[in-house]
């Protein structure tokens, strides 16, 4: 469900913090289900000291878990998608403040091979 990505702010400092896959939601069974999911990842996440998760999506799947748009924090994501649709959510209150710059991928990342 989640797996480590780079955020660079500059040449400087670099953050590692995890990305969560793209979720599909098509009954209320699945949310129920994708919500613990979720939910546990981001305390294990924690409890291994990341700061702050990226994901791109539909809003309305990581907004209620408390997921906002990279933007705000000036973060840059190098695929082509809506801003809005561009989300990270902050494991430890104030972790984002300076953490602005682009989120990079490994390149395995969008591979299609398994």
């Amino acid at each position: 469900l989640l797996s480590t990505v780079i955020l660079i702010q500059n040449p400087k400092n670099t953050f590692k913090v995890l990305a969560i896959t793209s979720l599909c939601v098509q009954n209320d069974q699945d949310l129920e289900v994708i919500s613990a999911l979720i939910e546990k990842s981001h305390r294990i996440a924690r409890k291994l000291e990341f700061k702050a998760v990226v994901a791109f999506g539909s809003k309305e799947i990581y907004s209620p878990f408390g997921y906002r748009k990279a933007k705000m924090f000036g973060l840059n994501f190098p695929i082509e998608f809506q801003e809005e649709n561009c989300l990270v959510k902050e494991l430890k209150r104030g972790s984002l403040f300076y953490m602005h710059g682009n989120v990079e991928y490994p390149k395995d990342f969008f591979s299609e091979e398994t």
